[in-house]
This record gives C-alpha cells, structure tokens and sequence, in this order.
C-alpha cells in the first residue's frame, strides 16, 4: 500500500510538471510568434524602401501602384493637357534640331537667306546686321553696343549666308565669297539652272530640263560631287515642283505628288511615299507647322496638338520659334500676345513683354532673348524676355 501511495503521488507531481512545461512553451511560442511577426513587418518595410537615383527613398509597393493604369484619369483633361504627346514629340524634335538645316544659329550651322529671309535682319557671332533706309547698311554689335557701317554688307544683301560666307548665283552660276565680300570660288553649270539650295550636305542646284531633269550637288567650296539624274516616269524623268530640309538631307516633291529623299551615300533620289499634301510654317526640319497642331510633313503623322496652347510663330515672316530648348515661341492673334509654350507639361508662360507694334513697324525675332524693330524714330534692340530695351540708333539724332 505505500509503495502505491508512492508511485500514485510520483504520477501526480509528473503530471503536474508536464502541464506546467506545456503551459510555459505555450507562452514561450506566443512571445516567439509575436518578434517573429514583429520582425517580419520590419523586414518588409526594409525591404520595401529602395533607394532613388538620385539618394531619396521610395516605397515600392507605391512605385508598383503608380505603373498601373489609372482607370478615373479625365481622359478629356487629360488630352487638352497636351503633356503626354508634347513630352514624346519633344524627344524627337530635339533629335532633329541636331542635324536639320534651318534659318538661324544652330549647333551645326548658322544659316540665313533665301525667300522670306533675304538677309534682311539676323545675328551672327553677336553681332546685328540691319538692312537700313536708303540702301544704307548697317552692323551693331551687342557686347560692346556700337554701331558702324557695314561695307562688306553690300555685298552680301540678296545673297544667302553659310557658317560666314556667301553664296550668290544668276545664270548659271554660283559664286561664293568671305564675309569681306571677296570672292572665293564659282562654279558654271553647262545645263540652265532653275533653283539652287543650301543644306547639311552642300548646294544642291536643280536643272530646268524636264525631259532629262536632275539635280547637282556641289560642295561648299564650289565643287562637283555628283550629278544626279531625277527618278523616270515612263520616258522621261520627274520634275520636282517643292523642296524641304529634313534628316539631315533634302526632300524633294515630284509632280507625281511622291516624296524622294536624297540619299547621301548612293547620291540617288529614293521614293519615300506619298505626298501628304501639307500646308502651313516650317517648325523645325521635317515638323511642320499647320493648323491645329505640328505635323511630320513626310508622313502627315500629327506629332502634337495645340488644343488651347498659342500656336507657334510664323516663320514666313522672318520669326523662329524654336531654338533647341523644351518650349517653343508662341503668339495668339486674337490678343497679340505673345508666350513660352512647354513641350515638356503644357503650360504656357506669362505674356512676354513685347513692344507694341503697328502697320509701320518691323520686327525681326533673331534668338530666344532679343528682337530687333525699327519704327518711326529709330532702331531698337529689345529683350522681350524682360521688356528691357536699347536704342541702336535714333533717326534725326
């Protein structure tokens, strides 16, 4: 009996024991559980945090929310916004300021002349040349603000101006001479020639043949690189009716309403497609001004679209309106007002202080900061960034 009594009160205090370590591992795991998923939130929010390009941190759960489509985006507010095609367009209108041929200072040349340029107002190494009253020209130099007659600027008035020399042709013949008006060289053509241009490539010179017409090409120190025949249409070759810059090339429109690019390698004109039949102001290269918006005039692609946005500055008036930035020079004609246009979101400037104008007064946009006018009393140098302005010279003084 007591040896039962014994192993009975053993049995109960081992009982005891085992419920007591149970109880305790219970709690141990509890508490374990707890840091567990206390340390796992930790984790997560370390993990979760990545650090920026430029050294911020950003949650990644908010990055992966922001990828996805927004599906109560206003999508009419959007599309008047103009910032989605702006910023797409931008990047290649940027491309293409690097290699087009237009008129003004670019990175890769200063080109002024032809048509509605004529050399009447623009800018070169900082300095001002004017085409005065009664033949008389003149030059007004920026840094130093003096102004003096310009002799070699009568030489040079009609002309078209490369990288500071220039370039006049008549009958047949092109000559070119230094910004002194001293002549270089000149080249005779056997053929009659109908138009002559300048481009990245060189002069192209257009035949006025139109059974055999081609087109040759001369660099700018006045030599032959080739002669090249315009594409057939039965028997005879194409005649070309316009001509456009773009690519870094030329681009030529055949009465067949093609496009042909000039190849530059093969020297050969290559079909390109369809003419797209666009009216309106030269943008920069192959982007055209017209209408509602800017237009690839190689396909007729719309690249952006004005909406409410001011459109931008004739250039057939001697104005630019893009100078390789992120925004473009924008006028209403409603108000007269003239605005920086962002490419970049699609807002516009406050109005740029411009002088005020009338029918006897000519203005000549030359860069992003300054215009030249001249009025009734005189020349004026003007920054319409800042509306300050200078006299460059005063008549009757």
């Amino acid at each position: 009996m007591k040896i039962s009594k014994r192993i009975a009160l053993l049995l109960a205090l081992t009982m005891c024991f085992v419920s007591l370590t149970a109880c305790g591992e219970k709690e141990s795991t509890k508490d374990s559980r707890q840091a567990s998923v206390s340390n796992e939130k930790a984790s997560d929010t370390n993990e979760n945090t990545l650090p920026s390009e430029d050294g911020e941190e950003q949650s990644e759960q908010n990055t992966s929310r922001e990828e996805e489509p927004d599906t109560n985006i206003d999508t009419d507010a959007n599309a008047n916004a103009n910032t989605g095609t702006g910023k797409e367009f931008l990047a290649l209108l940027q491309e293409e300021y690097k290699t087009a041929f237009f008129q003004g200072e670019a990175p890769n040349q200063t080109y002024y002349g032809e048509s509605y340029w004529e050399l009447g107002n623009f800018v070169y190494n900082g300095v001002i040349y004017l085409n005065g009253l009664d033949g008389n020209y003149f030059a007004y130099d920026i840094a130093s603000k003096s102004l003096y007659a310009d002799s070699h600027y009568e030489a040079c008035w009609g002309m078209i101006m490369v990288n500071g020399c220039l370039y006049g042709g008549r009958n047949g013949l092109i000559t070119k001479f230094d910004w002194d008006g001293n002549e270089c060289a000149s080249y005779s053509f056997d053929d009659p020639i109908r138009s002559w241009y300048c481009f990245g490539g060189g002069i192209l010179a257009e035949s006025s043949q139109e059974i055999d017409a081609k087109s040759f090409l001369l660099s700018y120190d006045l030599e032959l690189i080739a002669e090249i025949p315009h594409p057939k249409a039965g028997h005879t070759n194409i005649m070309f009716e316009q001509y456009f810059r773009a690519d870094g090339t030329y681009y030529a429109v055949g009465k067949n309403d093609m496009i042909y690019r000039l190849n530059l390698e093969a020297y050969v004109w290559e079909e390109v497609g369809e003419n797209p039949k666009l009216s309106g102001e030269p943008f920069c290269g192959k982007y055209i001004s017209c209408g509602d918006g800017i237009y690839d005039r190689i396909t007729g692609e719309q690249m952006f679209s004005y909406g409410e946005l001011y459109h931008a500055v004739s250039a057939s008036h001697g104005f630019q309106c893009y100078f390789g930035g992120d925004k473009y020079l924008g006028y209403n004609n409603s108000s007269k007002e003239y605005r920086w246009v962002s490419l970049t979101d699609g807002s516009m400037s406050e109005p740029l202080p411009f002088p005020e104008t009338d029918s006897l007064t000519f203005l000549t946009i030359l860069s992003d900061t300054y215009c030249v006018y001249n009025d009734l009393y005189g020349w004026f140098l003007y920054n319409y960034n800042d509306g300050t302005e200078e006299a460059i010279m005063l008549f009757g003084s």
